[in-house]
This record gives structure tokens, sequence and C-alpha cells, in this order.
């Protein structure tokens, strides 16, 4: 099922952190979801993320077209379009770094997280170890885990020497 039109002025990017509020404010309340989780909108014209009042302003505007929105979408739909979403910008923060680790197996993307330096990602690893030797029932470390680099911003992951 595809997700119903959405209101002028938003993006779906957009219009995704504004049902994020929603949730932040159906489980939290008004005030303390403004001020802790505040909608990251990209779009000219709407609230930047420390204009906390136009985002009350924003909520009570829309709340009547929130709660249609989501009663007319299909809840994995929305939640695809959440992840989506969220892939696309830690793929847009990550685009510049170089070092990634790969957690081993049958991992489905091409890394886990991304580093600014290696020694970051080994010291990932290193925090990794930690917990497994803390909690063996309940962390487990993949043997075939490893070190990715990439010579420029974007390019294609290879496994570190």
């Amino acid at each position: 099922m595809n997700a119903p039109g959405l209101p002028d002025g938003f993006t779906l990017d957009d219009w995704l952190e504004l049902i994020d509020f929603y949730h932040a404010v159906e489980s939290e309340g008004l005030l303390y979801a403004a001020e802790n989780y505040p909608p990251r909108f990209t779009a000219p014209g709407l609230p930047s993320s420390s204009a906390r009042f136009e985002h009350v302003e924003l909520y009570e505007k829309h709340e009547p077209t929130i709660e249609q929105w989501l009663d007319q979408t299909d809840p994995h739909e929305v939640e695809r379009l959440t992840q989506d979403r969220d892939r696309r910008r830690r793929e847009a923060a990550d685009f510049s770094l170089l070092w990634a680790v790969h957690p081993g197996g049958d991992w489905e993307r091409d890394y886990s997280k991304a580093f600014v330096t290696r020694a970051a990602a080994e010291a990932y690893f290193t925090e990794c170890d930690a917990l497994a030797a803390r909690y063996p029932s309940n962390f487990v470390v993949h043997p075939d885990r490893r070190i990715l680099k990439r010579d420029t911003p974007g390019g294609p992951w290879a496994t570190a020497d």
C-alpha cells in the first residue's frame, strides 16, 4: 500500500519527521517532546530544529491530518518509509568517512558503522570484544568481522589490510 498524499509544503522526509514528533508527543507529552525530540526538517519554510514553539504550532495545526494519514497508511509502510529515510541520512552522513566495520556473517549492508580513522574502527572492535566477554550469552562476535576502507569519499568499500 502506498502512503496517501502529503500536505502542501512537506517532503516525505519532513512529513515523517512530523509523524515521529507526533509519536513522541503521544508517548512523552507535547512540551517534553518539543524540548527533547524536535523534528529535523529540511524543506524551506518549515521550522528549524531549535524553533520549539513553532513545532508545537505545527503539530497542533496538523494533528488531525497526521491522525488521518496514519489511519490510511499501513503501519508496515510507515515503518519502511521511516527506515528508508534513516538509511539515506546515515549514508549521507557517512559519505565522506573512509573507514568502516563489517560485523561478519550474512550482513545485508556493506557495513554496519563508519568511522573517521582506522583507530576508531579498531576501538569499536575492542568495545565489542569487551561486551562479548562480559555478556557471553547475549553478545556474540562473528569470526568473519572485518575493517573496511575506501580510498575516496563515497567510493566502494574493500577489506583493509
